[in-house]
């Protein structure tokens, strides 16, 4: 009888032990999966800002060409 209680008790002691450890690795899992989120999320946040910045730039060489271009025609007319 006594055995039979013992053996009753340690699994019920080592399943709350192994659900407590599951809840811990579910915990900390979840962190890493919502950093890596955030990390994605700031990177993909710096690339279409370098994107923005190239095309302004971009852009702003072929207005000073088109500028360059509309004078050198006034200046051949």
């Amino acid at each position: 009888m006594m055995g039979l209680g013992l053996r009753f008790g340690w699994r019920l002691l080592s399943s709350r032990a192994g659900s407590g450890h599951g809840a811990v690795r579910s915990a900390v899992g979840l962190n890493v999966y919502d950093k890596r989120q955030a990390i994605n999320a700031v990177r993909e946040g710096f690339v279409q800002q370098f994107e923005l910045t190239a095309a302004q730039a971009e852009l702003d060489a072929l207005r000073r060409r088109m500028a360059a271009a509309a004078e050198a025609n006034r200046a051949l007319q």
